[in-house]
């Protein structure tokens, strides 16, 4: 008898622990990384959505008389923002380009930026510097400037602002306490937070040429990231924050490399791509990066290491921007 209840109780344990309602699901099971980009054709540009392995292209916008572009999706990669015409339009549509909806009828000061989302996915903030609810309700302006990024944690946004030169800026999201980072005559672009918030990386001419620099979210510590005779330009942080990718021609031809956050281990990770239009962007996993080729057109993705570089489009395709979830 107890050998029996013994079995009993050793049945009940793996139907207990085998058999949960929620397994844990593999990448694979939950879907894959989308990514939205603009594919220009017939004199106007269309946004399209392609898997991240390259099937199932899904136009989204098909306008014939007026161009759709800077797509950006939500944090739950439920819908997609985007700027209709020479900045004439914000609009928002769902993630298969259904329910299309009219924000604004501003873009902002600065049109060819993208509209971008608070990391909660309840505001939109543009160019110029206007925020507005994610419904397009309560448009004000938050700072002058242009290039808004908004900290991991949505508490903060860094800008770029100025008369004669641009200068780096960071500002509370609820308008208050506006701290101005640099403070030198030099072109400066590009701002792009790290993940934990505690630094800002850039690009400045400060020292003559075109190259990356980082400083603490406080202006302290600016740090020389590059140093070399070439254009390095657009960083961009690994979601971990230990890495960013940026674009150098250093070589002759617009490529992607790698470096540390702190500026060593810099690698080259593509060979003749003529790497133009965007940044280099991570997969929300950190797995892969995102690049659209100048010369060859196309969206491309490639290993975080630069291996099996893989060709998504072949057209004159822009702007690719991943999907923060598998969908």
């Amino acid at each position: 008898m107890k050998k029996l209840l013994n079995i009993l109780f050793i049945f009940f344990i793996i139907v207990l622990f085998g058999c949960s309602e929620d397994p844990v699901q593999s990448p694979e099971q939950q879907g894959q990384y989308k990514i939205a980009f603009v594919s220009f054709s017939n004199n106007t540009a269309k946004i399209d959505v392609i898997n991240s392995d390259g099937t199932n292209l899904t136009r989204l916008t098909s306008d014939t008389t007026i161009s759709n572009l800077y797509p950006e999706w939500s944090p739950d990669g439920k819908k997609i923002v985007y700027v209709q015409g020479h900045g004439d339009a914000i609009y928002v549509m769902n993630s298969d380009g259904t329910n299309k909806n009219l924000l604004s009828t501003d873009a902002g000061d600065d049109w060819d930026e993208r509209p971008i989302w608070s990391p909660d996915g309840m505001k939109l903030m543009m160019a110029g510097i206007y925020i507005m609810n994610s419904d397009g309700t309560n448009q004000h302006i938050l700072a002058g400037g242009r290039s808004p990024v908004w900290s991991r944690d949505g508490a903060k946004v860094a800008f770029l602002a100025g008369d004669n030169s641009l200068e780096l800026f960071t500002i509370s999201a609820n308008g208050t306490n506006q701290q101005q980072l640099t403070h030198d005559s030099a072109y400066t672009r590009y701002p792009s937070w790290s993940p934990n918030g505690a630094k800002i990386a850039f690009l400045s001419q400060r020292d003559g040429n075109n190259e990356i620099y980082t400083i603490n979210a406080d202006g302290t510590n600016l740090l020389r990231l590059t140093n070399d005779a070439g254009d390095d330009i657009l960083p961009y942080w690994s979601p971990d924050g230990s890495k960013i990718a940026f674009l150098s021609n250093r070589t002759g031809s617009t490529e992607v490399y790698v470096m540390n956050s702190n500026g060593t281990n810099q690698q080259r990770l593509t060979n003749n791509a003529q790497v133009g239009y965007s940044a280099p962007s991570w997969s929300p996993d950190a797995a892969k990066i995102l690049f659209a080729s100048g010369s060859e057109s196309g969206i491309y993705v490639i290993n975080a290491d630069g291996s099996n570089q893989q060709r998504l489009t072949s057209g004159f395709d822009l702007y690719p921007v991943w999907s923060p979830v598998r969908l």
